[in-house]
């Protein structure tokens, strides 16, 4: 079983994109361990526009992921236009992305980790 703080995964679900993408996802439930409760994501680059947090139960149906920003917890959302550190609770989900619609720019990575 996953003990908090002691078991991690991490992925780049994009890595210096440059193109709108679904991008890699992460497994939040691990077979033999036990499932992830949180997801951090970062997001870095010189980029313009929109990442969609989402997450499925199914493998397939994707839905629109409830975010908080690091720093400003009082801040909820499903997408971001900007950098920054966001966090989500993925308890009881199979799977999260970052969407990407891109605009204009240099690139874009998001960088996820799950933690127990």
């Amino acid at each position: 079983m996953l003990v908090p703080g002691g078991m991690y995964d991490e992925a780049f679900l994009h890595n210096a994109a440059s193109a709108t993408a679904d991008g890699t996802s992460l497994e939040t439930v691990d077979s033999v361990n036990g499932a992830y409760a949180v997801v951090t994501f970062q997001v870095t680059g010189t980029w313009t526009g929109t990442i969609n947090f989402e997450a499925t139960v199914n493998g397939s149906d994707w839905v629109a992921l409830e975010v908080e920003s690091v720093g400003n917890s009082a801040t909820l959302s499903t997408s971001t236009a900007a950098n920054g550190i966001f966090r989500a609770v993925v308890l009881g989900l199979l799977k999260v992305r970052a969407r990407l619609t891109w605009t204009a720019g240099t690139s874009v990575t998001v960088r996820a980790i799950a933690v127990a």
